[in-house]
């Protein structure tokens, strides 16, 4: 299937049936076809839900997707990013990253679960930066549906959380972006690169727009997607 939404900029291809997935490559079918490269000891396999959809099932200890240097979102860049997923572990796990981690700056931008929180990071390069935790206590082994919106204003105010389509009451870590946050670091999915955060769980291949999707759209994602996943 093939979706169609504008700014779509990313979109992994969702599989059904009863034949299995590619077993190295994560297809992208928004019209920029940045197919991911699977990697890692034992890279993601596949594993079908009832519903017949085939998700990706990470170790949490070395596996994850790679889609080298693209999506280099600026600080003033409205993005959106969906991720349906199953943590195993909700300790430090990496969903969507694409951060430069040299010299401790963390370039870029960081969408993860930090002591059962959704959170996004965005750094820029003076070591200021933007974090936002939310209020919903992630559970290991429950399905859910998070979405980071941001609005390309430099602030908290712009950018929202989102658990099984509902908006979070945020918690505003940092608040300091001044600087470039355009990272040249390749974008992961699974992990952040030299300092190893990697996520265990099942993932559906994820969305990205360049866009800041409204609540309605967020909100009607999850209530279309959650018979595929579970939820």
């Amino acid at each position: 299937m093939v979706y169609k939404s504008k700014g779509l900029v990313l979109s992994g291809r969702d599989y059904t049936g009863s034949a299995e997935p590619p077993a190295t490559i994560l297809e992208d079918e928004s019209r920029e076809e940045n197919d991911g490269a699977f990697l890692g000891a034992g890279e993601p396999d596949w594993v079908q839900l009832p519903s017949g959809l085939w998700v990706m099932n990470f170790d949490n200890a070395n596996d994850y997707v790679t889609f080298g240097n693209i999506l280099a979102f600026e600080r003033t860049d409205p993005f959106s990013i969906e991720v349906w997923a199953k943590p195993s572990s909700v300790s430090l796990d990496t969903l969507v990253a694409k951060q430069d981690t040299a010299g401790n700056l963390y370039i870029g931008y960081h969408f993860y679960i930090h002591n059962t929180k959704l959170k996004l990071s965005m750094a820029d390069d003076n070591g200021d930066a933007l974090r936002v935790a939310g209020d919903t206590a992630i559970l290991n082994n429950t399905r859910g549906h998070f979405v980071v919106t941001y609005d390309g204003s430099s602030t908290a105010a712009g950018l929202i959380l989102y658990v099984n389509g509902a908006a979070e009451t945020p918690d505003v870590e940092a608040e300091a972006l001044a600087s470039t946050m355009v990272s040249t670091t390749p974008l992961l999915l699974g992990d952040r690169g030299a300092h190893g955060t990697f996520y265990g769980g099942q993932m559906r291949p994820p969305k990205i727009w360049n866009r800041a999707l409204p609540p309605e759209i967020v909100a009607a994602r999850f209530q279309n997607g959650r018979h595929w996943f579970g939820i």
